[in-house]
């Protein structure tokens, strides 16, 4: 679901707007639109005590609806009860997640910095360096160059069994194009790990700096406004001896 601009303040306002069609997502606005009654039966409850509770007769509705409403609508409970604007869930359980407790403890203790992992989790270049992690760890690229390495063997021992002082020497430069199973793989995921530090790294500079301006420009128009208001007394004045 979209965010709209302004947010209701009560669950009732903001379980009506997750009813309200979805602009932009279907030709017909209409087509998008969840009734009362619809929602009533998702839950499996009586049409009048969803309306009773969302015309404000019934201030309350019980826990186990709120959770199914906000199932249904894939947003947090304490959205719904106005305790925060972002609809998503943010609170999922670690095993959700696929976390082990041990890292779920260290991001929660901040013993890892979780501005960092967002950083990292967000940035495609170190995305694809965890996946490259996968296939390492499961040896899918040690397969790969070990079977690389066994056809070269087979080629080496093929041309030097031709006897000649010069299939010997083809066979040595033969020998030569097998690779190291784990150093090119090494190589490329330092490459690229670096890489993703160095994107991140450059876009918090690019954040910093344009921060930086925005700070500056907002301070210059507060003193020229001051100035204007005939108020120097906040300018520190030379002392004059």
């Amino acid at each position: 679901m979209k965010d709209y601009k302004s947010l209701s303040s009560t669950t009732q306002e903001r379980i009506r707007d997750l009813l309200r069609p979805v602009l932009g997502e279907v030709d017909d606005p209409k087509a998008a639109q969840m009734s009362q009654a619809e929602l009533s039966r998702m839950l499996g409850i009586n049409s009048t005590t969803l309306s009773r509770f969302m015309s404000g007769k019934t201030v309350t509705i019980t826990n186990e609806n709120l959770v199914k409403i906000a199932d249904i609508f894939n947003v947090s409970t304490d959205y719904l009860l106005g305790r925060t604007d972002i609809k998503d869930k943010m609170n999922h359980a670690a095993s959700e997640l696929g976390l082990s407790t041990e890292v779920a403890q260290n991001l929660y203790t901040h013993r890892v910095n979780p501005a960092v992992v967002n950083l990292l989790l967000t940035n495609a270049t170190f995305i694809n360096v965890l996946n490259r992690l996968t296939l390492y760890f499961d040896e899918v690229f040690a397969a790969g160059f070990a079977m690389h390495n066994q056809q070269i063997e087979k080629l080496s021992n093929l041309v030097m069994g031709l006897g000649t002082p010069a299939a010997q020497q083809t066979a040595q430069t033969i020998d030569l194009m097998k690779a190291p199973i784990y150093q090119a793989v090494e190589t490329t995921l330092q490459h690229e790990f670096l890489t993703s530090i160095r994107q991140i790294k450059a876009r918090v500079g690019e954040d910093r700096a344009a921060q930086t301006a925005l700070f500056t420009d907002e301070t210059m128009e507060q003193i020229a406004q001051q100035l204007d208001k005939g108020k120097l007394a906040f300018i520190p004045q030379m002392d004059q001896h």
